[in-house]
């Protein structure tokens, strides 16, 4: 391949091209609800807010009643009911490691957890 100012363009747009992207997942509140312990977290995407990939985490998120919405305040979050205790923290826990391995499964992004 002969180099020429194509290539060098090319070569420089790479970085640019493949540009990393998130999700991040942090843990807002939670609050008991008709006997169950309900959860929510705010999901932000990098490096521009992608409501695409934010329906998707919530779509892989498990538990009971979720609801994913857009909040008032600007963000996009998912809140979700698991039974109040040890079980259902880890129900909860175990739900947000696979919606963000599925996460990352579909989209070739980091899912990052704070939870």
């Amino acid at each position: 391949m002969q180099f020429n100012l194509l290539n060098a363009a090319v070569l420089l747009a790479l970085p640019l091209a493949a540009q990393a992207c998130d999700i991040r997942v942090q843990w807002t509140k939670n609050w008991q609800e008709q006997g169950l312990r309900r959860y929510q977290v705010k999901l932000t995407t990098n490096p521009v807010p992608n409501e695409g990939h934010a329906a998707l985490y919530c779509d892989k998120l498990g538990g009971n009643n979720r609801a994913c919405y857009w909040d008032s305040d600007g963000h996009y979050k998912a809140d979700v009911s698991f039974v109040d205790g040890p079980a259902g923290y880890s129900a909860y826990l175990n739900a947000h490691n696979h919606a963000a391995s599925e996460f990352r499964r579909f989209t070739g992004c980091e899912a990052i957890l704070a939870i």
